[in-house]
């Protein structure tokens, strides 16, 4: 993570590269529990690597930790203190900005955990016996052997297989739930090892590692119904963090994740039984590997109907709606078979929801800026869209109480700037090929709302309350505006007040 270490903000027209730097730190996934493949994605440390990456015992309801970044007040990955570039607005308080500290660990403000099934968390069929793994283990020696070395006769492929399935039986025996984080952590050691010996060639690491993660799924799949809410958990992650290489300088490797994980992940959200939790995680992974991956048409197609048709469902946790509307962003999909612009539509329509949370419409807007938008779709009608909901964002962070908390609004305005725009350079459409951003696709048609929209940005990430006249200048650039009712409450949106005026209210001090 970069110390965002800016003192000034010269004027809003120059504002744009310093807002970027602000809002990475907002944005880039942080290392908490049931974030951790989102983290992935921006790192080639192994997965395994960050501290608090493990769902667990003794942690309330383990993997429901949602760390939604921005929300709420400490450090940034690593420990840095995150800053806000800039100084006050010309109609605020003078001095220099406080600084915005972001923890990836917490919960987001008025989150509540949801109640989950006893049996569920504790109950889970026995897949291998203690005595019988007590027995493999006098053989896990040959195991790392062949892992190792990669070697592939009839014997060798037989421990391989008896390696893998006592790496997973040790995981789900009850006794060794507390065990779970290093017994992951073991798993992930093994991967990284596989192949390593140095006189292998390329073909023959790539060739190797296929055999090892194809037989470790073929593992995984059928306990991801089977095993206690831990097991689960644990399971969903390891497969979203399978790579079929791993970073090798020496052997001119790139890291690239696994694509026929999301065959499995894509189960999870399809299953109504899964927790929503275990529903998160499997889409943190399907984000990791269709980012670092590379499926072919038909699985990525699989995979962007799976991810709409979950979104389309309004009665879902919150943070799992965030998560699937991000997920989007990441399908390079234009049309289904029928020829519809499913992705965009669907993003579209969760933008339009009033009734979900400012956080998960948000995120629509952001995946928006990273879509591809077919001829189908008229960029006018999208760019309008995410100037409706920014007015109605704007109205909101207006009217809400002064001393309110400011994290959430800095989470929701920062997702709507980067409907327009980049992060970084390495913010790319869902092409892998193309510069992110609604100012890339469709300039045209989103510039005018950009302009007007970037103002509001600048101030709500100062803390200052938005003024009558920027909401007016939006609300003349988008039009008449359906009434909207109060948000979701749960900590994922904010709620506006019982007196829900449309009209532009009377700012005070910040």
């Amino acid at each position: 993570m970069r110390d965002l270490n800016v003192t000034s903000l010269p004027n809003n027209r120059n504002v744009n590269s310093l807002v970027a730097l602000a809002i990475a730190a907002a944005l880039i996934s942080g290392s908490s529990l049931a974030d951790r493949c989102a983290f992935a994605q921006h790192t080639q440390a192994p997965p395994n690597s960050g501290p608090g990456m493990r769902p667990g015992p003794g942690m309330g309801m383990p993997g429901m930790n949602p760390g939604m970044p921005g929300m709420n007040p400490g450090m940034g990955p690593g420990g840095a203190p995150i800053r806000i570039p800039g100084q006050a607005d010309p109609n605020g308080p003078k001095g220099p900005v406080q600084e915005l500290k972001i923890d990836p660990v917490s919960f987001p403000p008025g989150f509540a955990l949801p109640p989950v099934k006893s049996p569920l968390m504790d109950e889970g069929k026995p897949f291998i016996s203690a005595d019988e793994l007590k027995k493999i283990s006098k053989e896990i020696s040959k195991y790392s052997n062949v892992l190792r070395n990669a070697t592939t006769t009839d014997a060798d492929k037989a421990l391989l297989r008896m390696g893998l399935k006592y790496r997973i039986g040790m995981m789900c025996l009850r006794e060794n739930r507390p065990q779970l984080a290093s017994l992951h952590d073991q798993v992930t050691k093994d991967l990284v090892n596989t192949a390593s010996t140095p006189s292998l060639t390329v073909p023959q690491v790539k060739s190797f590692r296929q055999l090892v993660l194809q037989e470790l799924a073929a593992v995984i799949d059928p306990l991801l119904t089977t095993q206690d809410y831990y097991v689960r958990l644990h399971l969903v992650l390891i497969l979203g963090e399978l790579n079929l290489t791993e970073e090798s300088t020496k052997l001119n490797l790139k890291l690239e994740a696994y694509a026929p994980s999301l065959e499995s992940l894509v189960k999870v959200i399809n299953d109504p039984e899964q927790p929503d939790a275990v529903k998160v995680c499997a889409v943190n992974g399907i984000t990791r590997i269709m980012k670092l991956g590379n499926p072919a048409f038909p699985l990525r197609m699989n995979v962007g109907l799976a991810l709409a048709s979950e979104l389309s469902k309004t009665g879902t946790h919150p943070w799992y709606q965030m998560r699937l509307a991000g997920a989007m962003s990441v399908v390079d999909v234009n049309v289904d078979q029928a020829g519809k612009p499913f992705v965009a539509n669907a993003l579209v329509g969760v933008l339009k929801d009033g009734g979900r949370p400012y956080l998960v419409r948000a995120e629509a807007a952001k995946s928006l800026g990273r879509v591809p938008l077919p001829s189908a779709i008229k960029t006018g009608d999208v760019t309008q869209a995410v100037g409706s909901f920014a007015l109605q964002l704007a109205k909101a962070a207006q009217q809400a109480p002064p001393q309110k908390d400011g994290a959430q609004w800095k989470s929701e305005f920062i997702r709507v700037y980067l409907a327009f725009q980049q992060l970084d350079a390495n913010d790319l459409m869902a092409d892998k090929k193309s510069k992110a951003g609604l100012l890339n696709s469709a300039q045209g048609a989103a510039k005018p709302f950009y302009d007007l929209i970037l103002p509001m940005v600048v101030s709500i990430l100062h803390g200052q309350r938005l003024t009558v006249q920027q909401i007016q200048a939006l609300e003349a650039a988008v039009g008449p505006q359906p009434a909207v009712g109060p948000q979701p409450a749960g900590g994922a949106g904010e709620k506006l007040p019982t007196e829900k005026k449309t009209e532009p209210m009377t700012v005070g001090g910040p």
